[in-house]
């Protein structure tokens, strides 16, 4: 799992992908401000199964 600093900046480019493909004109703070719960779960992060941790996808020599 990443850090607390990774999963905030995945929200965020999962915000400004939603609001990229959404926007019909100018952004105001509200929407710039806004992170959605769509936002977080678009991230492939929170898509892990539970209990899988990158070192259990890694091949052993």
């Amino acid at each position: 799992m990443p850090g607390v600093s990774s999963v905030f900046d995945r929200a965020r480019l999962g915000q400004a992908n939603r609001l990229f493909e959404t926007a019909e004109g100018p952004l105001n703070a509200e929407a710039l401000s806004r992170i959605e719960a769509e936002d977080i779960s678009a991230s492939l992060v929170f898509n892990d199964p539970p209990g899988r941790d990158d070192a259990s996808t890694q091949e052993t020599p």
